[in-house]
Parts: structure tokens; sequence; C-alpha cells
């Protein structure tokens, strides 16, 4: 019998024993972390449960009052979803009304998808890991001179915020994506409208909080402006040592007479008529401790260009076709290095009237200058002056017609050809070996003024049923060639 209780003994004493209290790592220990995640699980359930059954209820009833106080604009929502396992939310059929009851909506949008990120709790500020946004269109109209429908949300927003602090706004969005917007502008007062469609866009974030390093992207926008259709794309490592950027923009023939209403009025010079279009890539770097670097490069290209002066009825200036090639243009450095200027077919129309005012953009009588202690104004230091390189100048098919009423005369070069290569402002002395230049043309006599009177007009007519007469003398041929050597 003592030999059957020391055995209890031992087997109940024993440090082997599991039943032992004292033994570290026991199962009533081992439970105690199966239970808390247990518990860390059921109660993230049970939070997302009520955030996906409840939170879409109050914000469709609460996000358009919210919104509609803080814009001073009837908002309206037709429903929202929430996606806990993403921190996300979904809105759709969002609408901010127009300034006036009745008026079109200033915006739609089909949907918007947001989702949050955990790196919000790390930074103390939010932090959205992806934003989508689907088919908004934005209406925007110009009312009178200087004045817009928004008017009334620019000074809403512009108002000084009651909030004491100072510190800038910290953010982060990432994976922006707007899919077939539109843009609608109504300029009232010059009864045009544009309309930018199609739109585009992909951003890979917009942040202002410096979290990641070396982060290559690769955004786009594409669009259509009226019936030009542009397209772009940037390339840019934000968070490396020396930061660099890189957008390139092209832009297919625009034509440029809807736009004229938007120019200022007393421009020395109006346009007639004209098409743009371009290539163009801008570069910016910015290496640690040093100033940033901007560069432009591309081509830009004008057809079809009429401009005209106030008060003269046919074209001062016209030409079939402008070709600019950017080789190297730093504005921050003002240095502008071009590759060449082309230029078909320019026709140039220069008069005299009878009171010797000749018809130059902007001519006006030279006053005298302003005498201040003895000696004249002067201006104020304009900073390190631009420096201009041309790789190469050509000009075809030129003409050049000069009108003088003073001295009842008419001159006319035809078949105008200049061509030059390294032409350099300021000039450098000597000039560059490769600096040549060459010039042919006709000089001729004017049959007719462009700018005669009406009277002369009909004359002009009259002659013209008659038999064509004999052409113009050719007064002189000119033919000029140089080289720096």
């Amino acid at each position: 019998m003592k030999q059957s209780l020391s055995a209890r003994k031992r087997l109940v004493l024993s440090p082997s024993s599991p039943q032992s209290p004292d033994r570290p790592g026991g199962l009533g220990v081992l439970k105690k972390p199966v239970r808390i995640a247990l518990y860390g699980v059921g109660t993230v359930l049970l939070l997302g449960a009520l955030a996906w059954a409840l939170l879409p209820v109050w914000m469709e009833r609460r996000l358009p009052v919210l919104v509609g106080e803080a814009l001073g604009r009837p908002v309206q929502l037709q429903a929202v979803r929430v996606q806990p396992w993403r921190l996300g939310v979904e809105l759709e059929g969002l609408r901010i009304g127009g300034p006036e009851a009745g008026a079109a909506p200033l915006l739609e949008l089909r949907r918007v998808s947001a989702a949050a990120s955990l790196r919000s709790l790390w930074h103390g500020a939010p932090v959205l890991s992806e934003l989508v946004l689907d088919e908004p269109v934005l209406r925007l109209a110009r009312v009178g001179e200087g004045r817009l429908d928004i008017d009334d949300l620019i000074r809403r927003f512009s108002q000084p915020s009651d909030s004491k602090s100072s510190g800038g706004t910290q953010l982060a969005i990432y994976n922006i994506e707007l899919h077939n917007g539109q843009v609608l502008f109504d300029d009232q007062p010059k009864k045009a409208r544009h309309r930018l469609s199609g739109l585009e866009l992909a951003l890979p974030f917009v942040s202002t909080l410096d979290t990641d390093v070396e982060v290559k992207v690769h955004p786009r926008l594409e669009g259509r402006l009226n019936d030009a259709a542009f397209a772009s794309e940037v390339s840019t490592q934000p968070f490396a040592k020396t930061r660099t950027a890189s957008l390139s923009v092209q832009l297919q023939p625009l034509d440029l007479a809807p736009y004229r209403p938007y120019l200022p009025a007393d421009l020395p010079l109006t346009l007639r008529q004209g098409l743009l279009d371009g290539r163009l890539q801008l570069d910016f770097s910015q290496p640690a401790g040093q100033a940033p670097q901007l560069r432009l490069s591309g081509e830009l290209g004008l057809q079809q260009l009429r401009l005209g002066l106030p008060g003269l009825e046919p074209d001062w200036l016209a030409l079939d076709s402008l070709k600019l090639g950017l080789k190297d243009v730093q504005p921050l450095l003002r240095r502008v290095h071009l590759e060449a200027l082309e230029l078909r077919a320019p026709r140039l129309l220069l008069t005299r009237d009878k009171n010797g005012a000749l018809s130059l953009p902007g001519a006006k009588p030279v006053a005298a200058p302003v005498v201040v202690g003895g000696r004249g104004a002067q201006p104020a230091d304009a900073g390190k002056p631009w420096q201009l390189l041309l790789d190469r100048l050509q000009l075809e098919q030129g003409q050049l017609r000069w009108q003088d009423r003073m001295a009842d005369a008419a001159l006319r070069v035809d078949e105008l050809q200049l061509k030059a290569q390294r032409l350099q402002w300021p000039a450098q002395w000597p000039a560059a070996r490769d600096t040549g230049l060459s010039l042919d043309a006709v000089l001729t006599q004017d049959a007719e003024p462009a700018s005669a009177p009406a009277q002369v007009k009909k004359a002009a007519a009259a002659k013209a049923a008659k038999p064509a007469a004999p052409a113009a003398p050719v007064l002189a041929k000119l033919s000029v060639k140089g080289r720096w050597i």
C-alpha cells in the first residue's frame, strides 16, 4: 500500500507530467495566443460585417448632405458599396448641381472607387492605394468678362482657413485612373463651345509623403480637344538621389481659328488662320543640393498661317508651312538651341503710307526718353541675357512686297531662297567655321499695290478684262553666298 501511494505521488509530482501546474508551456498557456487570435479574427469579421451592412446606408444618407454643405451646391448619390477586405468603397451616380436650380450639373461621375492603405496608420495621414474615376463629366461656363459659373466655389475655398496648423497637407494617392472623361466649356460672351472628350489619365501616385525611393512610373494622358487628338507619356524617378522626370506630348493638327476670341484684343497682329501640330519632350532633373535643370526638345509646326494688321485688309504675313526643331532649350539658364527653322512659301507685305508710317506690328511714334537727373531713364536689369543658337535656317519660295505710297512705288522680291548655318545671338566673333549664308532672289516691279484703294482696285479689274499685258520687267537678280573660314 505504501509503495502504491509513493508511486502515485511520483506520478503526480513528476516534472514530466502534463498535469503539473508549474510546467512552463502547459496546455493552459498554449491556448491563450490561440484564443487571442480567434478573438481578433472574430472582431475583424464582425466589424467588417457591420461596415458592409450599415456603412453604405449611413453614407447614402449623410454623404450628400455633408458634401453639399461644404460646396453650397446640391449633391446626389445613387448607391454606395463598401468592400472591407480591401478597405475600399465605391460610389455610384454622384452628381454635383449647377449654379442655379434647373441648370445642368457641374459634375457627374458614373462611378468612383477608392481603397485605403494601412500606411495611413503609420504616417498619420490619408494614404489611398487606389482611386478610379469612371466617365466623369465636368461642365464649365464663362458667363461674362472675367466671370465663371463657379465663382461661388472659388470664393468659398479662397477664404482663409480657421485652422491654426501651418504645415502643408499630407496626402498620398496611388494608382490613379480616369476613364472616358469629358470637360465641356461654354463661352457665352463669345458664343463658342469647346469640348475635351475621350480623356484617359493614368498616374502612379500624387504624394506629399516621401516614403518610396527609386520609384519608376509611366503615366499617360490621352484625349481629344474639339477635333484634335493629343497624347502624352511621362517617366519619372522622383525619389532617387537625382530626381528626374520626362514628359512627352504629341499634338495632332489643331485648328487655331476657334481660339481667336481668347486672344488679347490689343495684340499688334490678328490671327486669321492656322493649324498647329507638334511633338515636345520636357526633361527635368535636380541633383541633390543643386539647382534644377529644365530642358525642352522636339518639334513644332504651323501650316496655312495667315496674320493681319488691324485696319489692313490683305494678309501682312502668310506662309504655307513652318517647322521649328528644338534641340536643347533651357529656360532656367536662358539658353535656346534650335536645330532647324524651315519656312516654306512665306509672303510678307510691307507698306508705307503718305505720312511715312510703316506697316509694322505695333509701330508707334518713338517717344523721347525721360530724363532724370540729366540722364536717360535706364531699364531695369533683366538679369542674364538670352543666348540663341540656330543650327540651320532654310527659307524656300519666299516673296516680299513693298508698297510705298509716299514715293508712289511698288517693288516685289520673288523666288526668295535663303539658307544659313550656325547663327548665334549675341553674335560672337570670330564666328564658328561652319557658319554660312546663301541668298537668291529676283527683284521686279509690282504691278498693283495690294492695299490700293477701292477705286484703284476697280480700275485694275477693268484692265483685267482686256488682253494681258507683258509681265513686269525683271529689275535685278541677286545671288549671295558666303562662309566663315
